[in-house]
């Protein structure tokens, strides 16, 4: 299991109750820059914690972490993305390594996208637009990718005109609220 590491402390007894024996637990700043900003409850320095792993300390250890794997990207799952059920009974969709591929260099080409783009991540990461739309292609391009916790309309336009976000991909409601801002 991963958790971050402030948030451990909350849900050690469940893990306990539950047998999971591996924890690795990340910290939010680990991969954000100096400048990043987070609710209160994200922003106190890292903490370690008994019986768990630190992700960063395990990678930066053991450089044989990560062994050479044969795989089939065409057939093989990358992961199992979980409907809502809206039009039907919720499902699991199962998105092989290739599709992922596919989405985030074809959604790049389509659009002209470059390194030089400003991704303005609305779409959490677990949902396919967060997926498909922002991380993808801009991992693929070395683009930036402005993210925020919550979305505060008037925030959110403050910060596009500050980092100069070129895309905003997000519900049409979030479009409702950003152009009712201007």
């Amino acid at each position: 299991m991963v958790v971050l590491d402030l948030a451990y402390p909350l849900i050690k007894p469940r893990i306990e109750e539950l047998g999971i024996a591996n924890i690795i637990t990340v910290h939010i700043k680990d991969f954000s820059g100096p400048s990043a900003k987070f609710l209160p409850r994200l922003s106190g320095e890292k903490s370690l914690h008994e019986n768990t792993t630190d992700f960063m300390s395990a990678v930066a250890q053991d450089k044989e972490a990560f062994p050479e794997i044969e795989f089939q990207p065409k057939e093989d799952l990358a992961l199992i993305l979980y409907t809502s059920g809206t039009t039907g009974f919720p499902k699991g969709a199962m998105i092989s390594h290739y599709n992922l591929y596919v989405a985030a260099v074809r959604f790049s080409a389509i659009l002209g996208l470059q390194a030089s783009d400003v991704f303005f991540m609305l779409f959490p990461q677990f949902h396919i637009g967060g997926i498909v739309l922002n991380m993808l292609p801009s991992i693929h391009l070395g683009a930036t990718i402005l993210q925020i916790p919550v979305f505060d309309p008037g925030e959110a336009m403050n910060l596009m005109e500050v980092h100069k976000a070129t895309l905003f991909f997000a519900p049409p409601t979030a479009h409702i609220c950003a152009i009712r801002m201007r």
